[in-house]
């Protein structure tokens, strides 16, 4: 049964209790269901998870209670409702966020493309996969292929008779392979998305994978000085600029836990760099027709030519700092509504990658940044291992590996000096590879 039809019919139930108790309530449910084809030491198998959840908030004046269930029966959303009721507590004026009212949404389907394909087919094409990467060259290794296929749908409604829902399909597709000679292992890691199975070349992702990992297996580790760097689109380009984006968080301004809380309609980044949070792109996998709290979403920019133009808000947020409410309420699980972003895009710029490269003599192209674990995420500052490839001009020279790039995100953005014309998409992100001078390379 479609979530919106099963929660319908306890919509009149809960306005019933809200109303004997003097509250209102706002409802917001999702039900995941996602098939997964793993091929690993020449074993294909597969495996399905069907999650659902409720989450709901009760207010009454400056007071505000949570609660949670993962089953949609009647009973549960009754027990739902009285542990939220049970914990009211007293908050901010703000806090008590603001019920969206009445509003016209984008259509329900607009991100589904119900192209259906079995489970079966899915398998096939996993097995594709694998066996592009594994049979390239004697020195590859597949470790791992794995196919997600994903089918969510979510729904709201609250006590003004608001009421919306909308569904989103992805598929995501990991390929991991190991190169190995007498004297180096090297590793690589290619990650796509897709709306359906209809774009989806398995030849050619198996093969992508595997010739990186015998690109990467003769690599050097580089002197240790700055060098020019590009980061690479869809890859560590998308990573720094999820980053950036996470001191946007109206939640984070508020408690004092971003480097950009005074810096709201001020130019603190490159002229060439715009951001732009895109909640309807039909492309994305974080796209959503309404947020957390039940507004309808919109386009919203975050940086135009090197200014910071807005936070991502909640009613909550938004009243609390008096700033733009730009509808980033998202829900947490067992935490409650938090903020952030949805799908981001960074404008395209005027250069190509090639005019990139002839920028400096030696450039590097950093394509792989391995974990966070050397970012600080109150200052900024990060040091953070990584690969990539050193050219001269448009020569590919070298293979690089085992060296850290050192700095600071908000002087990355801010440095930048040519990003590339052309945008690459990777599942929430559409960016294009941009070039930073003088970065430090820790390295030999």
């Amino acid at each position: 049964m479609p979530i919106n039809s099963q929660l319908l019919k306890y919509q009149d139930s809960l306005k019933a209790l809200c109303q004997k108790d003097n509250l209102s309530f706002e409802l917001y449910a999702y039900r995941k269901f996602h098939e997964r084809s793993l091929f690993k030491k020449k074993d294909l198998q597969s495996s399905s998870s069907d999650i659902q959840h409720i989450n709901l908030r009760v207010s009454k004046e400056n007071q505000t209670g949570f609660s949670y269930t993962k089953s949609f029966s009647l009973e549960s959303l009754k027990d739902c409702y009285k542990k939220a009721k049970d914990s009211l507590q007293f908050t901010d004026s703000f806090k008590a966020g603001t019920l969206s009212e009445k509003q016209k949404y984008q259509p329900e389907d607009l991100f589904y493309e119900d192209k259906k394909s079995s489970l079966k087919e899915q398998l096939e094409y996993t097995k594709q996969i694998h066996q592009a990467s594994s049979t390239f060259n004697k020195k590859v290794q597949t470790i791992t292929t794995a196919i997600t296929k994903e089918e969510d749908s979510y729904f709201f409604i609250n006590s003004k008779d608001s009421q919306a829902t909308f569904k989103n399909s992805n598929i995501f597709i990991q390929n991991q392979c190991l190169g190995i000679d007498q004297t180096n292992r090297s590793e690589s890691y290619n990650a796509k998305h897709f709306k359906n199975f209809s774009n989806l070349n398995p030849e050619e992702i198996g093969k992508y994978t595997a010739k990186l990992a015998l690109q990467k297996l003769n690599y050097k580790i580089p002197e240790t000085k700055k060098y020019p760097v590009i980061f690479k689109a869809e890859t560590a380009g998308a990573s720094l600029l999820s980053a950036l984006t996470n001191f946007m968080s109206g939640k984070k301004v508020f408690e004092n836990l971003s480097i950009l809380k005074n810096s709201l309609y001020k130019k603190i980044f490159s002229n060439s760099l715009s951001i732009y949070d895109e909640p309807l792109a039909k492309w994305g996998s974080e796209s959503q027709t309404f947020d957390g709290e039940g507004f309808a979403c919109e386009k919203t920019p975050l940086v135009e030519k090197g200014v910071l133009k807005n936070f991502l808000t909640s009613s909550f947020y938004a009243k609390a700092l008096k700033v733009p409410h730009t509808k980033k309420a998202c829900w947490i699980e067992d935490i409650g509504l938090e903020t952030s972003s949805s799908n981001l895009v960074m404008s395209k710029g005027e250069s190509s990658f090639e005019n990139m490269l002839t920028e400096f003599p030696k450039v590097i192209v950093i394509d792989h940044l391995k974990g966070w674990a050397g970012f600080n995420p109150i200052s900024g500052d990060f040091s953070i291992e990584s690969e990539g490839f050193l050219y001269e001009g448009t020569n590919l020279i070298q293979a690089l590996a085992q060296f850290t790039v050192s700095g600071n995100i908000l002087d990355i953005f801010k440095n930048i000096l040519k990003i590339e014309n052309t945008t690459h998409s990777s599942s929430s992100t559409k960016t294009s590879s941009f070039l930073v001078p003088d970065l430090m390379i820790v390295g030999k």
